[in-house]
């Protein structure tokens, strides 16, 4: 199925990668909304990765590394995913913590984003990661949004905000799994190769699941033939 083949192949992206993913996925979905990517200069990115529908649904996405050893146990994993958005919250209601203590401080990305004083609210703040096999996060990460928002001025927030964390699995199921996409997942190197050929001889299309093929099938050692196509 290309939901389940996509969500396999999302999984195995970290870091930078896993992000640039997501965001292409969110791109190519909404498009009638406006999904608006967030550079992180300057100041930051105010703790939002992207932002759509009219601004009110806010992105955080966070890929860590899935290697073997200690780091991907699974308490370690969820401490550290946990830890992440927790941060990425906290910059959203604009408290921080103070020994035990939840202070205000401001949040001047956001104000880049969404006003001063602000034209509008996040209703819903999405979590994407890249693994989300322990449900215990739903009720650590909305124990601690509620705390964050009782002690938040609620600047950027709506009062009513809600909370979601998405996977792999979340996100095929809520984005447009296109023939593009599966080739993104699937081949990403060679995905890229042929996009960078195809942007240096100024064609801006992405490659075809044909070209995709073609490559795969081409034996190790014999040059693509796209090189020469500038």
């Amino acid at each position: 199925m290309p939901v389940e083949t996509y969500a396999q192949g999302l999984a195995g992206f970290t870091g930078d990668a896993f992000q640039a993913e997501v965001v292409r996925a969110l791109q190519q979905t909404f498009t009638g909304d406006g999904f608006q990517r967030i550079p992180s200069k300057p100041q930051g990115d105010g703790g939002l990765d992207g932002l759509s529908h009219g601004r009110t649904r806010g992105y955080c996405i966070y890929g860590p590394e899935l290697g073997h050893g200690p780091q991907t146990q699974p308490a370690t994993l969820r401490k550290k995913i946990g830890e992440k958005f927790k941060a990425d919250l906290r910059r959203l209601l604009e408290v921080e913590l103070k020994s035990t203590k939840l202070v205000h401080r401001d949040n001047d990305s956001l104000a880049t984003l969404l006003g001063d004083p602000p034209t509008t609210r996040l209703q819903t703040i999405i979590l994407v990661v890249n693994i989300f096999e322990d449900k215990r996060l739903i009720g650590d990460l909305n124990t601690a949004f509620d705390r964050y928002k009782r002690a938040s001025k609620k600047r950027f927030v709506d009062p009513k905000c809600e909370l979601v964390i998405w996977g792999p699995r979340d996100v095929a199921d809520n984005t447009a799994v296109t023939e593009q996409a599966l080739l993104r997942v699937e081949h990403p190197k060679l995905f890229e190769a042929i996009t960078s050929v195809k942007v240096e001889a100024n064609t801006h299309e992405p490659p075809s699941a044909r070209e995709v093929q073609r490559e795969v099938r081409r034996p190790l050692g014999v040059e693509s033939t796209r090189q020469g196509e500038h």
